[in-house]
């Protein structure tokens, strides 16, 4: 069975030479649900159509990493991996890194 939308969560690697890498940590389906308007309302349209774009909004932004640390010794047991392999990859190491943000969004699946 198919979904009907996706929420991509991303940590972006921020550097000290201003360069950015990227790394895909959960990719999500999501469902769809009835909207909360009654379809007689004259605003029906306008309010589903807000509703549903309400769940493809982006997420909040969260600083897992800055000043030379996790700020969440959780984030570094759960992601830790994946950046030091992504450090390899391109060359760099802990040092050369000034922030790392996790971000989500969503977007219809096609």
């Amino acid at each position: 069975m198919g979904c009907d939308f996706y929420i991509d969560y991303n940590l972006i690697i921020y550097f000290n030479t201003g360069d950015e890498e990227s790394i895909l940590v959960e990719h999500s389906p999501g469902y769809w649900a009835d909207p909360p308007y009654d379809e007689d309302d004259v605003d029906y349209k306008k309010k589903a159509d807000a509703w549903y774009a309400n769940h493809l909004i982006a997420k909040p932004n969260i600083i897992i990493y800055d000043n030379n640390g996790f700020l969440n010794p959780l984030c570094k047991t759960k992601y830790g991996f994946m950046i030091q392999d992504k450090l390899a990859k391109c060359n760099k190491n802990i040092g050369d890194i000034v922030k790392i943000i996790k971000t989500g969004y969503g977007y219809e699946r096609n």
